[in-house]
């Protein structure tokens, strides 16, 4: 739905251009969740459990990465000196 910005913003691009370029994503998964979530179970605990299952499942994917090939002085060729503990 276009929308006439020209009356707001007094700028010559916005007589050409009158919407958005794109949707934001976050916000249309957030509306996809509480449209899913709402329909099962009408909860606002529910739907912010919900909200919160895509960034853990995110963060968890970034830390995978860094579990599996940690750096540490035996990885990269170098000595551990005595009488220090080794965390690799």
């Amino acid at each position: 739905m276009a929308q006439n910005l020209s009356a707001v913003f007094p700028h010559v691009g916005f007589s050409v251009i009158a919407s958005v370029g794109y949707p934001p994503p976050w916000p249309l998964l957030l509306g996809l969740i509480y449209r899913r979530v709402y329909a099962v179970a009408p909860g606002f605990l529910v739907y912010n459990l919900a909200v919160k299952i895509p960034v853990i499942a995110a963060n968890v994917g970034l830390a995978l990465p860094g579990r599996r090939d940690p750096p540490g002085p035996r990885r990269l060729g170098g000595r551990v000196p005595e009488g220090r503990p080794c965390c690799c």
